[in-house]
Parts: structure tokens; sequence; C-alpha cells
């Protein structure tokens, strides 16, 4: 009898998070993310203003709420790729469906009207970097976690590759989203433009796993850097984690997902 009571208060508390969640985000985009207040939030969902704070602690979480799987996404591709697959490859890969998907997707009305509120509020712009640094960090864990486990044991230095290489890669990741965004919400872009983009978005993103390579090959490169370019060299990426959460796969429409950010 108590643990379905405990079931049952937790259905409920995640019944009105839901309720909440959807209510603000309603409001948000209706209204624009400046003109909605937690009491008008709490109004619309029907419940008390501290029950909203119950379940989030700011505007801006309520905004991106249930928004962003690709905070932690690059993360668990390196944690759930298979064995034998690169961490690295299959990052590089993850990040280039996202970029790539990121088109299609920002051609729903829903998706579009997220962009426009985001773009218009510069506490929600603010907000996203944070969650672009959240990103970067737990990727740097899984990279560092990766490389512990098979290497077997911690090596000295090793958070240092794998600090730079999230960041970059992350970086990597905005700057191209960044461009998608430019090129989808603008005049219809040329077709030779179009591909001059997604070639520059594959390249660099490439490039990042080949610079690892050609750096950790000189004779002064770091010990770690040499043991994770001779982990990483010629390991494939797992395609199949690669392309999970990339909207419409797998009959995903991507509503609360797609690419990060600007």
């Amino acid at each position: 009898m108590q643990e379905e009571s405990l079931d049952r208060r937790a259905r409920k508390k995640a019944q009105t998070r839901r309720e909440v969640k959807e209510a603000a985000q309603r409001l948000f985009a209706e209204r624009g993310f400046e003109a909605v207040t937690i009491a008008d939030v709490a109004d619309e969902a029907d419940v008390a203003v501290q029950t909203v704070f119950n379940h989030f602690c700011t505007k801006e979480e309520l905004y991106f709420a249930d928004r962003t799987p690709w905070v932690d996404g690059p993360a668990r591709a390196v944690a759930g790729r298979r064995p034998g697959t690169g961490a690295v490859a299959t990052v590089q890969s993850w990040m280039a469906h996202q970029v790539m998907a990121y088109p299609a997707m920002i051609g729903w009305a829903d998706r579009r009207q997220y962009v426009d509120v985001l773009q218009a509020s510069a506490s929600l712009r603010v907000h996203e970097r944070e969650l672009l640094r959240r990103c970067e960090h737990q990727l740097s864990r899984a990279l560092h976690a990766t490389w512990t486990q098979q290497l077997e044991g911690d090596v000295p230095n090793l958070r240092l590759p794998a600090d730079l290489i999230s960041g970059v890669l992350v970086a990597a990741g905005r700057v191209m989203v960044v461009e998608q965004r430019r090129l989808a919400m603008g005049p219809e872009p040329s077709l030779t433009r179009r591909a001059e983009v997604d070639g520059l978005t594959l390249g660099a993103i490439e490039a990042i796993g080949l610079g690892i390579q050609l750096v950790a090959a000189r004779p002064d490169a770091p010990l770690a850097l040499q043991l994770v370019a001779g982990l990483e060299k010629d390991a494939p990426p797992d395609e199949d984690v690669a392309a999970q959460f990339v909207p419409g796969h797998d009959g995903h429409d991507g509503h609360d997902g797609g690419a990060g950010a600007a």
C-alpha cells in the first residue's frame, strides 16, 4: 500500500509538472517570453505560484524544459556506443546528423515559433549559452570516463584532452547550427550556397578528429593525447547511436528536440 501511494504521488507530481510546462510554453508562444510572468503561468495551469517554483526554478528553465536533448546527447552517444567504435567519431557523427537535420526541422511551425521567441529574448539566449557549457562539461566527463576505462586506469592529464576536444566539438556544432539557422530563417538560399554550408559543416566536424591525430603525431605531443589518439585512430562511429534523437528518426517528430543553439 505504501509503494502504491508513493507511485500515485509520483504520477501526480509528474502530471502537474507537465501541465505547468505546457501552460507556460503555450503562453510564451502566444505572448513572447518577456511578457509572461510566473503568476500568468500559475493562472493558466490553475495552480499556485509556489507550485510552479516547486517544479521550475526560473522562467528560463520553464521555456527550455524538455526541449534540449542536445545538452546530454553527445555524452549519451559516447556512453551508449558499441565496443570497437570511436568515442570522438561517434560524437562527430551525432553532431553532423543534428546539424544537417536542422533545415527541415526549422520548417515546422512550432519549432520556428520556438526559435523566434528565443531570438527575441536576451535572457533566453544567455540561458542557452549556459546549456551549451553544460553540454560541453558532460561530454568532457563522458570522454574522460570512456578513455579511463579503455586504458584500464586513470592517466595523468587525461582530463585536458577531454576538455579540449569537447570544447572544440561543441563550439563547432554551435557555429554550424547558427549558420544553418541563418540560412533557414532568411531568404531561400541558392543550391550552391546550401551546398557550401553543408560541405563546410561536414568538413569542419571531420577536421576535428583529423586534427587530434596530427597533433598527437608530433614528437612533443603530451602522453595523454598520444594515448587518446591511439584509442581513436581509425575507430568507426556507431552510426545507430549517432542517429538517435534526430528529428524524424524512428518517428520522432523533433518538437522538443533538435540541435542546439545560438
